[in-house]
């Protein structure tokens, strides 16, 4: 329970006794962050019997925390692919490993070639805490392609059988 016991929730119009009819029940996770639950009667609209209910939370957000990280949209994957084919050439060719210690071996060889190669030719990047990561160059591309389709079809809005809006209904579906 969110109100404190002993708040009065209504005032009956009859005889102008206050009761509590209503509670405000929250969960415990956020009773926690439960600032002030009260009732404020001076701001009771006209002819209601019930009073108004405020409760006040505190609800700060934490701020993600935007680290750099690594940029794999803007990797030149042909480069990135023969380097680490040259990297893989200069591990042992592949043959049936008998023990484990020979298995974590193979392994770390393999993880240490795919981080050199992900250090040389993948770029850091520290991304703005308000970017939207999924939006990419071509969804950008394609609301530019549908803005200018937008605009063209409005200035024929008079014009119902025009193929603009065919079109633009087209790319619309595709953004």
């Amino acid at each position: 329970m969110a109100l404190p016991a002993n708040i009065p929730t209504l005032q009956a119009l009859a005889s102008g006794n206050y009761t509590r009819v209503d509670n405000v029940f929250i969960s415990e996770h956020l009773l926690t962050t439960v600032i002030q639950c009260t009732t404020e009667p001076e701001r009771r609209p006209v002819k209601t019997d019930h009073l108004p209910i405020v409760l006040t939370l505190d609800l700060n957000i934490e701020q993600a925390d935007e680290s750099p990280r690594r940029n794999f949209r803007t990797v030149d994957w042909a480069k990135f692919r023969k380097t680490l084919g040259d990297r893989l050439d200069t591990l042992p060719s592949p043959r049936e490993l008998q023990t484990k210690e020979a298995l974590y071996a193979a392994l770390e060889n393999l993880n240490r070639a795919i981080d050199e190669t992900v250090q040389d030719h993948v770029p850091m990047t520290t991304p703005c805490p308000h970017s939207k990561r999924w939006f990419n160059t071509e969804l950008r591309d394609l609301r530019k392609t549908m803005k200018r389709a937008a605009r063209k079809s409005f200035r024929f809005r008079a014009v119902p059988d025009h193929a603009i809006h065919v079109q633009f209904k087209e790319i619309r579906k595709q953004y």
